[in-house]
């Protein structure tokens, strides 16, 4: 079984793309990744996700005389900040929601070793009940609790004043695709841009693809001709100190959440 990672729409690619310039990027390797994007990201699987199955920690002793009291249930937990809830039922199956692929919930059987909720079809995978509130996972990297986690929640976009209220170097940290809300993390996205004097910087500080944008109605606009597509850019501030960008590109969208870089903006006083 494998953690796959949600297929993103073609205008992906473009992010991809526009990303590249951070490294300098030029047309060729704009090119191949428009070329290539979306196939590179509908190939990532559980390699990237879970790491090497470990083995069963010897001596761990047992919780409770009643293993299925202590373990079943509902438990949840965040990997790379997306949430995914686990079901361990007292028939000995579970079920396991990823937030980023909740169509294809992945279900199994486990068996209890000693203070070990062994997940016996899932790559040898398993979990040690640290109490009543605690299962953590090694593979996942992350303690699973009782309470559903708190997860980001865009806030409402302002009207700016001016362009200049703009102005700063703004990296990805979150993204809608497809309606699902992801990290840039997850998809190693590093889309970035730098404003500054009436000019954005696709790219970052460093980028090379440097435009002309129109200010209107609070928001930034400008349009980017790619290989394949034409790119529709606005760009937002929103009450929280982030900046929306949203992309369209025909008949795909694609909304980032980008916040400023602190250590950049620490480096420019």
């Amino acid at each position: 079984m494998t953690i796959r990672k949600k297929t993103a729409p073609a205008v992906l690619a473009v992010v991809l793309a526009l990303s590249l310039a951070a490294c300098g990027g030029n047309g060729q390797q704009q090119e191949t990744v428009s070329e290539s994007g979306s196939d590179s990201i509908s190939a990532l699987s559980a390699e990237s996700c879970v790491s090497e199955p470990k083995e069963l920690k010897p001596d761990v002793s047992d919780n409770t005389e009643d293993p299925a009291a202590a373990a079943c249930g509902s438990w949840y937990g965040l990997y790379r900040e997306l949430p995914y809830t686990m079901e361990i039922q007292e028939d000995g199956s579970y079920v396991l929601t990823m937030s980023w692929d909740p169509e294809n919930p992945h279900t199994g059987t486990w068996s209890w070793d000693s203070g070990i909720v062994r997940l016996e079809d899932f790559e040898n995978s398993w979990l040690e009940l640290q109490s009543e509130d605690a299962l953590y996972w090694p593979d996942m990297e992350t303690v699973l609790v009782r309470e559903e986690l708190a997860v980001y929640v865009p806030a409402d976009t302002v009207a700016a004043d001016s362009p200049e209220a703009f102005a700063g170097y703004w990296r990805n940290t979150y993204m809608v695709i497809d309606g699902v809300m992801v990290t840039a993390d997850f998809l190693e996205d590093d889309t970035d841009v730098f404003i500054d004097g009436g000019k954005i910087v696709l790219g970052g500080p460093f980028g090379d693809i440097v435009r002309d944008f129109t200010f209107a109605d609070g928001a930034i606009t400008l349009t980017e001709q790619m290989e394949d597509a034409v790119l529709d850019i606005t760009l937002q501030l929103q009450e929280d100190g982030g900046l929306r960008m949203t992309l369209d590109a025909e008949e795909d969208t694609a909304v980032l959440y980008l916040f400023p870089d602190e250590e950049y903006a620490a480096g420019a006083k």
